[in-house]
């Protein structure tokens, strides 16, 4: 029986992974990515429009990463005054045992304050992060939309999904992902089919 391939985002995905119950636990599903944008820029298909896209996307992540560098160092900061200790003078408490103890106290007060304004930034910064990604996030998958819905036409669009399930089956995949899907995090480029996909394609379009 013909395997069914579906491109399907990767929300629909976890769902369905995550909430139903296998008819066949004995099968294993295969999964392959695919690069719809850039099998569309290939056949010269609003090719200008969609590199512009692949360069916001590229700037967005860009600020994404340099957001979280921030707050990776800000815990990173956090973690070591936590493990620091506020110094004693053994000397001055020596010398000076209640001026010694005053200015410890001192110390670690300020220590605590410190503290306490960076894990109230990290906060902040992470909240502010999430707000961000999930507006980019939004706003990438509308401009998107928006270009695969003008950029090809039906027939072409039709010839792509057949020819992504015919190299998908080829194989052995039974599930096909965009990688431009939000979800995505990782993936190992050895089931990225996007160029047997455009290899074969454009030669069928060549006959």
């Amino acid at each position: 029986m013909k395997k069914n391939i579906h491109i399907i985002t990767v929300g629909i995905l976890f769902f369905i992974f995550f909430t139903s119950v296998p008819l066949f636990p004995q099968q294993i599903t295969r999964f392959a990515v695919v690069d719809f944008n850039r099998i569309l820029a290939a056949l010269n298909i609003k090719s200008n429009a969609f590199a512009d896209l692949e360069k916001k996307s590229a700037q967005i992540q860009a600020e994404l990463d340099k957001r979280k560098k921030e707050i990776e160092d800000m815990y990173a900061r956090v973690d070591e005054m936590i493990k620091t200790q506020t110094p004693e003078s053994s000397a001055e408490n020596a010398e000076n045992p209640g001026g010694g103890d005053a200015r410890n106290n001192a110390l670690k007060k300020q220590h605590q304050t410190e503290l306490n304004r960076l894990k109230s930034e990290i906060i902040k910064k992470t909240e502010a992060l999430k707000d961000y990604h999930q507006k980019k996030l939004a706003e990438l998958e509308g401009d998107k939309n928006r270009l695969n819905s003008t950029a090809a036409t039906p027939e072409t669009l039709k010839q792509i999904n057949t020819q992504i399930e015919l190299t998908a089956e080829s194989e052995g995949y039974t599930m096909v992902l965009d990688k431009n899907t939000r979800g995505i995090i990782w993936y190992s480029r050895s089931v990225d089919i996007t160029d047997k996909v455009i290899s074969n394609l454009t030669s069928k379009l060549k006959r």
